[in-house]
């Protein structure tokens, strides 16, 4: 059988479950050293009004890209 190149996904995917492995196991054996990673997490609110940030900037931006490519032609 012939071998293939992993894909960009499967390594992502590999990547997020070791950290998350890693952190369970790190909160299973060292409470205090969890509590320090915790207390490095940003809050749930602070990632939405920073995901909702960032998809506002795309968005304008792709509008203007959008808008320039229909003046043109």
């Amino acid at each position: 059988m012939k071998s293939t190149a992993t894909c960009q996904r499967c390594l992502w995917l590999r990547a997020f479950l070791a950290v998350g492995f890693a952190l369970i196991v790190l909160i299973g054996m060292q409470p205090e050293a969890a509590q320090i990673v915790a207390a490095m997490m940003p809050t749930p609110l602070s990632l939405a009004v920073g995901g909702m940030f960032l998809g506002s900037l795309a968005f304008f931006f792709r509008l203007w890209v959008w808008v320039r490519i229909a003046k043109e032609g």
